[in-house]
């Protein structure tokens, strides 16, 4: 039996000029209001309840930052996860979508920069999942499980606007048909779109009945915020997965040409079991040497030679098979049709330094190391030369100019100078130290680079 009632502002506390915060009703009895009105005990708690909720506000308000900068942080550490994957990333962001909005399902459409109505990829994951006994080792969420209301998330889509439904039933949005087809009861809805860092929308994210009712505005800045974050993830993400797959379409043709332009074991075979004529016989310390009566053969006998009269395959071991593939698979990586930049001009150019350290005493004093590293340069400085130079690569802005934007030919030679001497039975290097197979590289890549750099202006266009 209320007899009487008589109500109190709570205040909040005095930097905010005593602004109402709430209002404290009691229930009084006969001749309690005019003890109330003097009664400062009242007024005090009424007072200090004030600056309670004011506390409470803030710290819930500080609590969400740091709960929404948390959930950040921890996406970012996913993205750079050895695992990282298109699904993985979306595995995590449904997650905390449902488990920080506290929603019953969660969904993202994937789209395209050029066509954001049109949804190439649809994940889902709902609250009964986290129930799964192996749902802690999933590494990615279902794919279209769960019906899309077309309606809605092509508009968010296509125009960019959040929607925010407090009661499905109501709403003409709505698709009727969906609760039958999702097998479960829409009650509220709240659909946004994710953007990546050009503000280009890539996709939408859906969730699906708030648990406490509507899902409210802040719901709606945290998932904006979110989406905005989500949405750079997935592009670095999917940036990745697209260098991934370039290295291995790179690792399938290193693969065809181990297997198409490397000499086979047969050759290199019949190659070891020849007579290798002296240097004398070959005249190959000479500066009036000329291959013109040469066959092919003669050639690579002449480079063995080389080899050995420098002592090179007595010093790095270097094994008579293997040497024998390796020239053989450097002369079929020239092209024939070439006119001057062809495995003639390599050992031509070989011949010259060979002469100059025979002649000259160099080679004892540079060392067998460095020695080694010019005899390599020489034979393989124009490895794939296409008969034409930097400057048209350049002009015709050529795959080779693309990827090398400077020294164009020359980088390329030396790239296929190191996937040679790395093939399958090429490996000539592979019995010296670290020491000195890292000095050898060393003085190749010095010697390929300077000296056709010194010469690529007289190349033919």
């Amino acid at each position: 039996d209320h007899r009487d009632l008589h109500s109190f502002p709570t205040r909040r506390s005095s930097d905010l000029e005593g602004e109402a915060s709430g209002l404290a009703i009691l229930c009084l009895g006969d001749g309690g209001l005019q003890d109330i009105h003097s009664n400062k005990l009242v007024k005090d708690v009424c007072k200090l309840s004030g600056i309670c909720l004011k506390n409470a506000s803030d710290f819930h308000s500080v609590r969400l930052e740091v709960t929404r900068s948390q959930v950040f942080l921890d996406l970012a550490r996913v993205i750079f996860e050895q695992e990282t994957s298109i699904e993985f990333t979306v595995f995590k962001m449904l997650a905390n979508f449902i488990s920080l909005i506290e929603c019953e399902r969660a969904q993202v459409l994937l789209s395209s920069k050029e066509s954001p109505g049109t949804f190439q990829k649809v994940y889902d994951l709902e609250e009964n999942d986290f129930l799964e006994k192996d749902f802690e080792s999933r590494k990615q969420p279902y794919e279209n499980r769960f019906p899309m209301n077309s309606a809605i998330t092509g508009i968010v889509a296509r125009m960019g606007e959040t929607v925010n439904i407090g009661d499905a039933s109501i709403d003409w949005r709505f698709d009727d048909n969906l609760n039958s087809d999702a097998h479960l009861q829409h009650r509220s809805l709240l659909c946004m779109p994710i953007r990546d860092s050009d503000n280009a929308i890539i996709g939408v994210v859906s969730l699906i009945n708030k648990k406490s009712g509507c899902f409210s505005s802040n719901d709606e800045s945290f998932v904006e915020a979110f989406g905005v974050f989500c949405g750079i993830s997935l592009a670095n993400v999917s940036n990745y997965e697209r260098a991934k797959e370039a290295e291995a379409r790179s690792q399938v043709a290193l693969d065809i040409m181990a297997y198409h332009a490397s000499a086979s074991q047969e050759e290199a075979e019949q190659l070891a079991r020849l007579q290798v004529p002296s240097a004398l016989t070959l005249r190959l310390q000479t500066f009036s040497f000329t291959d013109t009566e040469m066959e092919d053969i003669d050639t690579l006998k002449a480079s063995l030679r080389m080899f050995h009269d420098l002592n090179l395959v007595q010093t790095f071991n270097l094994e008579t098979k293997t040497l024998c593939r390796w020239l053989l698979t450097v002369k079929k990586n020239y092209r024939p049709e070439v006119v001057y930049h062809n495995w003639r001009h390599g050992f031509n150019v070989a011949q010259v330094m060979f002469s100059s350290l025979c002649s000259s005493g160099w080679w004892e004093g540079l060392g067998p190391v460095t020695c080694l590293g010019l005899i390599i340069a020489c034979l393989c400085h124009d490895l794939d030369h296409r008969g034409t130079s930097n400057g048209f690569q350049l002009a015709t802005n050529s795959p080779l100019a693309r990827l090398y934007s400077t020294s164009t030919m020359e980088r390329h030679h030396l790239n296929q100078t190191l996937v040679i001497l790395n093939l399958e039975g090429s490996r000539i290097l592979e019995h010296l130290s670290p020491g000195d197979y890292a000095e050898t590289l060393a003085v190749v890549e010095e010697a390929i680079l300077r000296s056709e750099e010194h010469t690529s202006e007289l190349q033919s266009p």
